[in-house]
């Protein structure tokens, strides 16, 4: 993926264009969730807050050498970077289904993340 120009963080999106991956229904919604948060939270469009498919520009990894978020980062670090007037975009990625292994986020990883992430993103906007 190619840093578009004009743009400091780039984040590459598994739901800007019809492909065939689906994730399972509770990650789905919680994707939903995420995605419908972080939007109303930073004012912009952000179909898929939780992929860590991400280019960044000079710019955005200044601003982050300063504060990255360390436990699932993904959905923070969208809110930092528009806190820190960083210019933010999504391209189209296609994801393939998993073949092997497993998620490493279990059920009560889940249930982890859900809260920490929410609460996170609220008390910090």
């Amino acid at each position: 993926m190619e840093i578009q120009k004009g743009f400091d963080l780039v984040i590459g999106s598994r739901f800007l264009e019809r492909n065939f991956y689906k994730p399972p229904f509770l990650r789905r919604l919680g994707i939903k969730f995420f995605a419908f948060l972080v939007s109303v939270i930073t004012g912009q469009r952000i179909t898929d807050p939780t992929s860590g498919f991400r280019a960044f520009s000079k710019r955005a990894i200044d601003a982050f050498c300063r504060y990255y978020p360390y436990d699932y980062p993904e959905v923070e670090a969208i809110s930092y970077a528009k806190s820190s007037n960083l210019r933010i975009s999504e391209v189209a990625v296609k994801m393939n289904k998993r073949e092997e292994g497993r998620s490493s986020i279990t059920p009560m990883k889940s249930i982890y993340y859900a809260l920490k992430v929410t609460l996170s993103l609220l008390l910090k906007s």
